[in-house]
């Protein structure tokens, strides 16, 4: 709250470059902003405001949400003024249901108040319009969709004026090649890529017609979503099926909506009404949820979008031309992409271990090859944050994976079982193990051993922790849990040729400090390695743990 949008600030700090997500199954914030070019983040230690910035954008927002009811703010922020910060619930309901493009302000909202505009005041001058909306588009800090809608608006009103031909599709090519001169990071921005593939398949059916208006607006809505398939899947890895439906069933009512929400603005007196109609369309957003469909069909390569686009472009040509046959062949070939993206991971997928970066603590997911098995063990946890719905569902859906067999605790701490009501809430799992209370577990043919039997009831749960053993593929793991060393120095002892497993891989959890895990030690002719999870980055006091030492990690 104390910085406006502009304000300079000076500030003190390292400077460090963003992390970005080097395994490349899913894109993190860090991808995106280097991909946007931002290379580098402060993490200040000290700042002053040299100049407060905008004062007056943020001083019109706070008018025109003023007087209103909580329910109507909530709307007006989200429908009229693009700030979905104030109702994030809903706004992910929205999502789920695949039709955030209607309610994420753009180039289809801009025209709909233009035309408002016009039909109200039927006198008005097109300048004072256009200048009306360059008033909106301050207030939406000129988000790609409003900027380009607003730029065709213009390019149409001055070639009307001046009586110039121009081809729309013509006009917007020229935006969007004009916007990635003015900033070629915008070629990476969804926002950017959303309003262009969407605009120019409305335009390219412009001059098609279908026959009857319900008919007529169902393939319209179907194309344009079938244009925008490959961009979802590459950031939400699942599609609701049935959202073409809810496109077509939601257009007219969050065009009621947003009127509304611009006159509630504007217009105080009619916010109980306006409330009435908020209460309403949330409940009929939760009667439709429901109803949803959602496939995972994971992250698509780049030849299967590019492919994609390919199919889609044909279907569209013959589409226009109306050559059936043609178009059906193109129809029948985008449905066998589609259906091959959904089940390429039980013909391609091999067998993999992931050691995923939960923070603090730790999960492992293991993948049997083509799918044959598929099992979580633990979920991490971290308090100020739901690692399952940020860091392991994302991961789950974008390998294509539909549901877990199992997940297995090793022990019960937070930083290892605390996402594990979050993970089961959100995600298809079969069964859960307390591992600790489990000798010998056997998932789909994959049997794990749990090595760790030397504990009582009373003792305490890092003591009990499960130290699980499992082959996949041509190679052994042992999960250690956060099993400490009179434990490991016992299964030693009873397990003396562990080590000589082929292709035995160690996976290390805990490391006390000054106190290296024994198993290190272990000699073998085979081939051994091992995977050490632990915090590097920072100064010791900024860590969640102060171990390992740099002298405990130079031993092991």
């Amino acid at each position: 709250d104390q910085f406006n949008l502009y304000s300079k600030i000076y500030i003190e700090g390292t400077l460090k470059e963003i992390e970005t997500n080097k395994s490349m199954i899913v894109s993190s914030f860090g991808d995106y902003l280097y991909k946007m070019g931002v290379n580098y983040e402060v993490r200040a230690s000290h700042y002053n405001i040299v100049s407060n910035g905008d004062v007056v954008r943020p001083a019109i927002i706070k008018f025109l949400k003023l007087g209103l009811s909580e329910e109507s703010q909530k709307m007006v922020s989200l429908l009229f003024l693009g700030d979905k910060s104030l109702d994030l619930d809903f706004y992910n309901s929205i999502s789920e249901l695949g039709i955030t493009h209607l309610i994420v302000i753009s180039g289809f909202h801009l025209n709909i108040l233009y035309k408002f505009i016009k039909k109200i005041f039927k006198k008005s001058n097109d300048i004072l319009i256009l200048c009306f909306l360059i008033l909106y588009l301050y207030l939406l800090n000129f988000s790609i969709p409003v900027v380009r809608a607003f730029l065709f608006l213009l390019i149409k009103t001055i070639c009307e004026k001046k009586k110039i031909k121009m081809n729309n599709i013509a006009t917007l090519l020229l935006i969007a090649s004009s916007l990635l001169l003015v900033n070629y990071h915008n070629l990476f921005n969804l926002s950017y890529q959303l309003t262009f593939i969407t605009n120019l398949v409305i335009l390219l059916l412009s001059n098609s017609s279908f026959k009857g208006f319900i008919f007529d607006n169902f393939i319209r809505s179907l194309l344009i979503q079938l244009s925008i398939i490959p961009i979802l899947l590459s950031i939400n890895y699942e599609l609701n099926i049935i959202s073409v439906f809810y496109i077509f069933i939601f257009t007219i009512p969050i065009i009621i909506m947003y009127i509304s929400s611009m006159i509630t603005a504007i217009v105080k007196f009619s916010d109980l009404l306006f409330k009435s109609m908020c209460i309403a369309f949330k409940d009929f957003v939760k009667y439709v949820d429901k109803f949803k469909i959602n496939l995972i069909f994971g992250k698509p390569s780049s030849l299967i979008i590019i492919l994609y686009y390919f199919i889609f472009i044909m279907l569209l040509y013959f589409l226009i031309l109306k050559i059936k046959k043609k178009y059906l062949i193109y129809s029948f070939s985008l449905f066998f992409l589609l259906t091959f993206q959904y089940f390429k991971p039980y013909i391609f997928q091999k067998d993999e271990v992931i050691f995923l970066n939960v923070g603090q603590g730790d999960s492992t997911l293991v993948v049997g090859r083509n799918l044959n098995y598929c099992f979580l063990i633990d979920t991490g946890g971290l308090e100020y944050r739901d690692v399952s719905n940020d860091i392991t569902i994302p991961i789950l859906k974008a390998k294509g994976i539909k549901k877990l067999n199992a997940i297995i605790i090793t022990h019960n701490d937070f930083d290892h079982n605390g996402a594990l009501d979050s993970m089961i809430s959100n995600f298809n799992v079969d069964l859960v193990y307390d591992g600790w209370k489990e000798r010998n577990i056997n998932i789909k043919n994959c049997y794990i051993k749990n090595y760790n039997k030397y504990f009582t009831s009373n003792d305490d749960d890092n003591i009990k922790s499960a130290v699980l053993g499992f082959r996949n593929g041509n190679r052994n793991y042992l999960i250690m849990g956060d099993a400490p060393k009179e434990i490991e120095q016992k299964i030693i002892n009873d397990n003396p040729s562990l080590g000589d497993l082929p292709s035995f891989i160690l996976l290390i959890f805990f490391i006390l400090d000054n106190n290296p895990v024994i198993f290190c030690t272990l000699k073998s002719d085979k081939s051994n390695s091992a995977i050490i999870c632990l915090e590097l980055y920072g100064p010791l006091e900024s860590r969640s743990y102060i171990f390992p030492s740099m002298l405990s990690l130079a031993e092991v």
